[in-house]
């Protein structure tokens, strides 16, 4: 189930939007992540990290500075997630 909505996140984000749009899905995102986090999240995304990578990377290349300040926040807090899992 979660494999499904990490897919539908990234197929949404993936979606060309106005930036109005692309901040809430981002937001959406960064709390379904923030409200399921755990070692077995990683494992799910592990399969579509380079697909997530290349869509936030994107997203931090914006030329509108809302989109890139939520998507270096969503980067932040991804790998801060990934080392309190970790440790």
């Amino acid at each position: 189930m979660i494999q499904g909505i990490s897919d539908l996140l990234m197929n949404m984000l993936s979606t060309p939007q106005s930036s109005v749009t692309v901040l809430r899905t981002m937001g959406a995102v960064s709390h379904a992540f923030g409200k399921v986090w755990n070692s077995s999240i990683l494992k799910i995304i592990d399969g579509n990290l380079h697909n997530w990578a290349s869509l936030i990377l994107t997203f931090m290349n914006s030329t509108y500075m809302a989109v890139r300040s939520m998507a270096a926040d969503f980067v932040v807090s991804l790998l801060g997630s990934s080392f309190r899992v970790m440790s």
